[in-house]
């Protein structure tokens, strides 16, 4: 069952990454820090503040990979 906010901005928007390239485990992680980030913006408009937020975790995440990645040469 899914809680869908009708308070926003008083209230947290419900949060979910759907990514097939992001391991559950750090989808679990990106979504507690963007919940951190909600309480220091209860009361405001957070969307662009949460949309920036998540673009730097994942630009972290394909960095990370990207540097586990094989390296080929030619």
């Amino acid at each position: 069952m899914s809680r869908y906010s009708l308070d926003y901005p008083n209230e947290p928007p419900n949060i979910n990454i759907i990514s097939i390239d992001v391991p559950a485990e750090e989808k679990t992680a990106m979504v507690d820090s963007l919940k951190k980030r909600c309480e220091d913006y209860i009361g405001m408009a957070m969307t662009y503040v949460l949309s920036s937020e998540l673009g730097s975790l994942m630009t972290e995440h394909h960095k990370g990979f990207a540097a586990k990645a094989p390296v080929q040469s030619v």
